[in-house]
């Protein structure tokens, strides 16, 4: 005897896919001329920018009236909400984007959460990831990559830039330390040179 079929009321129907339905949703944030459907509650709880413009300055915003950033990239703004919403992980393809958007929106917690990513879980080449370090100024990052590079012809590979005047006299230094170690010379000359005195005559 066949088992009767669930009844229509019963039925499972598929979550809409995120921003599909704006009755969820109660703020529109627009960047590039693209509305986001947004949570306030979410966005003020990732976000000290969000929570400023949502719960101190009690701005509203509509599809009409939408609160606008012109300043910011489409798929930057797309990526950010994904993760922050349970979307998505953050993957290589997508951490530059949420770490800019972190740090636009003041998103501490979130930005640490990249940093991490680029720091244990990243599988791109020490070149992007020092990259990275210091396009975001990630000190800890610098000194990862750094402690993986073992030759001066990789230490040449993964420099952003080959100028030496353009990097400040932080980073000079500890490019200079790091190829001293991989050519053996610094074991070789005795006390460690004064990094401070070193970084005064640079400037």
């Amino acid at each position: 005897m066949a088992q009767p079929g669930p009844s229509s009321s019963s039925k499972k129907t598929d979550a809409p896919k995120f921003g599909a339905d704006p009755r969820l949703f109660d703020a529109v944030v627009r960047v590039q001329q693209q509305n986001f459907p947004v949570k306030k509650c979410v966005l003020g709880e990732h976000s000290k920018v969000f929570y400023n413009i949502f719960f101190v300055e009690k701005k509203e915003s509509t599809d009409e009236n939408p609160i606008e950033f012109d300043d910011l990239r489409e798929f930057d703004f797309q990526h950010f909400l994904e993760v922050i919403n349970g979307q998505t992980n953050i993957w290589d393809y997508s951490v530059e984007s949420v770490l800019k958007m972190a740090r636009r929106f003041e998103c501490e917690q979130l930005e640490r959460r990249c940093v991490s990513h680029m720091m244990h879980d990243s599988r791109e080449s020490l070149k992007n990831r020092f990259k990275w370090a210091f396009e975001f100024d990630l000190e800890e990052l610098k000194t990862k990559v750094l402690s993986e590079v073992k030759t001066i012809k990789e230490l040449k590979a993964v420099m952003p830039s080959s100028d030496v005047s353009t990097y400040g006299p932080e980073d000079t230094f500890l490019l200079f330390e790091k190829s001293l170690d991989v050519q053996g010379i610094r074991k070789k000359i005795g006390p460690p040179i004064d990094r401070m005195r070193l970084i005064r005559r640079l400037e």
